[in-house]
């Protein structure tokens, strides 16, 4: 498979730091996202039943294809400024979880034999 295979535009992250998330943080990661094609950024505080902390839940939609770990890089760049083990304990490798996904249209289109009712 060559790299330019393993490209996607589409990506789903969550940044979950040891402490609540630095607002300061969030404002460089929405401004370093803001030009992409679409992007959504949300930070939240859910814990069904276990301690958590605010965290962020990031929808990255990019123009053209990029590789997964160049999207992990370029929040990693941001995120380590304020979120590190020197300074709240935050391992970065535990901190965040990226995925690639499809937006809806993406998706539904995806298979040729997938018919949009």
């Amino acid at each position: 498979m060559s790299q330019t295979d393993l490209s996607q535009k589409c990506f789903f992250s969550t940044i979950r730091a040891k402490t609540n998330i630095n607002l300061e943080c969030v404002s460089e990661l929405v401004e370093h996202f803001k030009n992409l094609k679409q992007s959504k950024i949300v930070v939240e505080k859910q814990s069904n039943g276990v301690p958590c902390t605010h965290h962020v839940h990031m929808y990255l939609h990019y123009k053209s294809p990029i590789q997964i770990e160049t999207v992990k890089k370029n929040i990693k760049k941001i995120v380590q400024k304020f979120h590190n083990p020197e300074k709240d304990g935050s391992v970065f490798r535990f901190m965040l979880k990226t995925n690639t996904c499809y937006v809806y249209k993406e998706y539904c289109d995806k298979y040729e034999d997938t018919h949009l009712l």
